[in-house]
């Protein structure tokens, strides 16, 4: 009788829609057998078991690095800490040596970043000081963004505006293990969690060869559901061949780009409630991937240093990042940036980040009580280890009403019925309706 073939957890973890596309499992996989791909139907890159056979007998190590099975903040920051006890206090808020609101002196303006361009300027110095540096870039031979090795300053022009994209993250293990010096790595929460736990799991002696982290504050990233829908409410017959969130003013316009032209349209300043109706269509939270809605880790928390958009009220007509240093490391390197002219700091506090990113981001409200609910149906969600227990959360009926609706539409988006989703997503939005109503009324004037 030939042996049961005893399928990895983490094939539990790609149906539930809880696949990041970090590329830890592929790395990890002895025998290549993972591969990273698009679901067409998720609309989404994540990973795929090329052959459940060769699973016959494995230990499944791609199980132990997979952090949407399991991530322990203080095991995957002790793989990379540099020996100073201070850096090593994972509460659920994260590493926080200091806030600061920050922006670059050559990159804020420059037409690319939408907020202080900080994290520009981190990886502009990195590269000037002769350090390499691992990001999400455009490769030059198809104009694709995929994980890169950046050499040279030249390499900039090659970093988007923003690295909030919903591609593979694949190849970054090996970009930093082929590296013949320390890297800086860039990578928004999931995917640093991933290449983390492989180094802490697998591969120790590879963190010898990161020498720094910067990492983004993420709320979220969308499927590429969101793309096809508003391609279809703006009759875009041509396929889309890239998106482009970021750049300009602080806000960003959207850019979609074809094999003959590129298209701009507005992201707040809408000129009717049909292009408002249009954009919230498509880039809602029901187009959002199901792992981030339950991610509890958009502030980054395993970087040295954090950097986000700082959507604050006494800022909002300027262009400023939030910056959280988590480390020694982290504050030393933004430090050192400020004192060379590089970027301006101006202090600020644990509040300012609550409002900036929300006290939900912040600690989590939602993504915990999505992923309590996702527990009772049967789903698998991560399991997310911290040095305190702060992880409790009770579940009203509004919540779970508000669960079972976006669970509804998640499935109309899915099965790809964009236009009946506008129709649903304008009455569940009476403001919307009321809008396009008083559009019709004045063109009718």
């Amino acid at each position: 009788m030939s042996e049961k073939i005893t399928a990895p957890l983490i094939s539990r973890v790609i149906t539930d829609d809880q696949c990041i596309a970090c590329g830890a499992c592929l790395s990890a996989c002895p025998p290549d057998n993972v591969r990273s791909t698009f679901n067409s139907f998720r609309g989404a890159f994540e990973a795929e078991i090329v052959s459940p056979e060769s699973c016959v007998g494995c230990d499944k190590p791609c199980d132990s690095v997979c952090p949407s099975i399991a991530i322990d903040f203080v095991k995957a920051r002790a793989a990379i800490n540099r020996g100073n006890p201070d850096d090593l206090n994972p509460s659920r808020d994260g590493w926080i040596r200091s806030v600061q609101l920050g922006w670059s002196s050559n990159y804020r303006d420059d037409g690319v970043s939408s907020s202080g361009g900080v994290l520009r300027a981190l990886v502009a110095n990195s590269l000037k000081v002769n350090r390499p540096v691992v990001c999400l870039a455009v490769d030059p031979d198809d104009d694709k963004l995929k994980p890169r090795l950046l050499t040279g300053i030249e390499d900039l022009k090659f970093v988007p505006g923003s690295i909030y994209h919903s591609t593979s993250f694949a190849g970054a293990i090996d970009l930093i293990r082929m590296a013949d010096r320390p890297v800086m790595l860039v990578a928004i929460p999931c995917q640093l969690a991933g290449i983390l736990q492989y180094i802490s799991t697998c591969e120790k002696n590879l963190s010898k060869n990161i020498e720094v982290i910067a990492g983004l504050i993420c709320g979220w990233m969308f499927s590429h559901h969101s793309l096809s829908a508003f391609a279809k409410y703006k009759e875009i017959s041509e396929p889309i061949i890239d998106a482009r969130y970021r750049g300009g003013d602080r806000v960003g316009k959207l850019k979609l780009i074809t094999q003959d032209k590129e298209l701009l349209f507005d992201r707040r300043d809408f000129k009717s409630a049909q292009e408002r109706i249009d954009y919230r269509s498509s880039f809602s939270t029901d187009y959002n991937r199901l792992r981030c809605r339950g991610c509890e880790d958009h502030l980054n928390m395993l970087a040295d240093v954090a950097v986000g958009d700082a959507w604050l009220g006494r800022t909002s007509t300027k262009k400023i990042s939030v910056v959280v240093a988590r480390t020694s490391v982290g504050e030393s390197m933004v430090r050192e940036l400020e004192s060379s002219g590089q970027i301006n700091l101006e202090p600020s506090s644990f509040e300012d980040l609550i409002e900036s990113q929300s006290r939900n981001l912040v600690f989590d409200t939602i993504a915990r009580k999505i992923n309590k609910q996702l527990k009772e149906a049967g789903k698998k969600t991560p399991q997310y280890t911290y040095n305190d227990s702060d992880g409790i959360v009770s579940v009203s009926f509004l919540d779970r009403l508000q669960f079972n609706v976006e669970m509804f539409f998640r499935r109309i988006v899915r099965k790809k019925h964009f236009k009946l989703y506008r129709v649903l997503m304008v009455v569940r939005h009476p403001l919307l309706l009321l809008r396009l109503l008083l559009d019709i009324i004045s063109l009718r004037k």
